[in-house]
């Protein structure tokens, strides 16, 4: 009886610490530095294979295990509520990743837009430019004729 209370006291102890320290650890939210996807999925296998050893020890029975084995079945949900976490914690990513490259598509986009504005922009300017310069020249030219036939009829005014 001694033996079972102590067991179920070591249990609730080491609950307490795993839960307080490893899923404090494992609460992971998006906007947190982002640990790459092969540092998760490494954390997710080693996870996976600790629940293995788990489940195996579970299959050997609960009456034949020693004080560390029960432990360490007792905290099996907590090792499965890790996994789940990194999992989410993985998908997070990938969705910060898939809009953070439609905002720089998005980003590209428009300066491929403004870059097109500039230049249509400059070719209206450079357009009306050698329109200005057209209409220039054809003032000086209508000036010119102007003063050759003003001299002209001075000339013929004065013959």
């Amino acid at each position: 009886f001694t033996y079972a209370k102590h067991i179920q006291t070591s249990i609730k102890e080491y609950q307490k610490t795993a839960s307080s320290s490893s899923l404090s650890e494992f609460s992971m939210h998006c906007d947190e530095e982002t640990p790459s996807r092969y540092d998760l999925e490494l954390q997710i296998r080693s996870l996976t294979k600790k629940l293995a050893k788990i489940d195996s020890l579970v299959a050997k029975g609960m009456a034949n295990l020693s004080s560390d084995e029960h432990l360490k079945v007792m905290t099996r949900n907590l090792v499965v509520k890790q996994i789940d976490l990194l999992k989410k914690r993985l998908e997070c990513n990938e969705e910060e990743r898939k809009k953070k490259g439609k905002k720089e598509e998005e980003e590209v986009d428009k300066e491929e837009e403004e870059e097109e504005e500039e230049e249509e922009r400059d070719e209206w300017r450079e357009g009306k430019n050698e329109e200005e310069e057209e209409e220039a020249e054809a003032k000086k030219e209508k000036k010119e004729e102007g003063e050759e036939k003003g001299k002209e009829e001075e000339e013929k005014r004065e013959e």
